[in-house]
């Protein structure tokens, strides 16, 4: 039973890590993605000058 317990602590861990990063994923393609909506909006505004 312990090595059971281990295991499962162990895959916990690996399961928090992975959720840790895919939150970070996350938020680095909500700021690409702000950041290419910025820079398309700016190149409309500077071809049709509005």
């Amino acid at each position: 039973m312990k090595n059971l317990d281990e295991s499962r602590k162990t895959l916990d861990q690996i399961d928090s890590q992975i959720v840790d990063l895919l939150e970070n994923r996350m938020k680095i393609s909500k700021e690409i993605g702000i950041y290419k909506l910025n820079k398309q909006f700016k190149y409309r505004r500077f071809i049709t000058g509005r």
